[in-house]
């Protein structure tokens, strides 16, 4: 996959934190493509604090409120754009998906997408399972979104694999704060971690500045 490419793939899947976004390391495992098998699973670190989702907010600072997973959720909230990206990208037109990210992003998003399928590259996505986690929003104007999945990876040769996860509360009851979950969340490093979002002008949207350059 040529670099143009790679970056039109990161573009779509920042906010699922796919493995090869952003600067790589060819020798790393988190670089290199497994075609037999999917990310192994992550779990939350040994620390976890225990106790309900409220306690786990009070870890986070101020202004943080933990919200459940939600089958169906409203559109225009953190998990409702998250569950909608992921329906659009592996959708018959993946490029869709880019209207969720920050519009900077993207503008980005889109015309690499159209240039990869100008040059005859079929991008297209898949899944085993997919489902969202907890929430946690701060300040109403910032989220971040635990997804539990299996199996996401780039089709068909099933390459660029997002790490697994089976937890709905993987890092946000870590007891981290949410200003250092909001920094991991911007430094996809081929592991699990959460979607980051911001609210522009009454809209959220997925925050893929960072690991755009932007």
């Amino acid at each position: 996959m040529g670099m143009r490419v790679r970056l039109a793939v990161c573009a779509l899947l920042a906010g699922l934190a796919i493995a090869g976004c952003g600067p790589t390391n060819p020798t790393s495992a988190s670089a290199t493509p497994s075609a037999s098998a999917s990310s192994p699973a992550v779990t939350s670190p040994p620390l976890a604090v225990a106790g309900p989702p409220s306690t786990w907010a009070k870890r986070m600072g101020k202004h943080v409120v933990v919200e459940p997973p939600t089958v169906d959720p409203a559109l225009n909230t953190p998990q409702g754009v998250v569950d909608a990206y992921v329906k659009h990208l592996v959708s018959k037109d993946g490029g869709s998906a880019c209207a969720y990210l920050i519009l900077a992003a993207a503008q980005y998003c889109i015309q690499g997408y159209q240039k990869d399928v100008a040059a005859g590259d079929d991008i297209t996505y898949a899944y085993k399972s997919f489902g969202l986690g907890y929430t946690a929003i701060y300040d109403a104007n910032k989220a971040l979104v635990g997804t539990v999945r299996t199996g996401f990876c780039d089709q068909p040769m099933q390459v660029n694999c997002v790490a697994d996860n089976s937890n709905p509360r993987t890092l946000l009851d870590s007891g981290q704060t949410f200003a250092a979950l909001w920094k991991a969340s911007h430094a996809p490093d081929g592991g699990y971690l959460l979607t980051p979002l911001v609210k522009r002008n009454g809209t959220w949207l997925i925050d893929t500045a960072a690991i755009l350059g932007g």
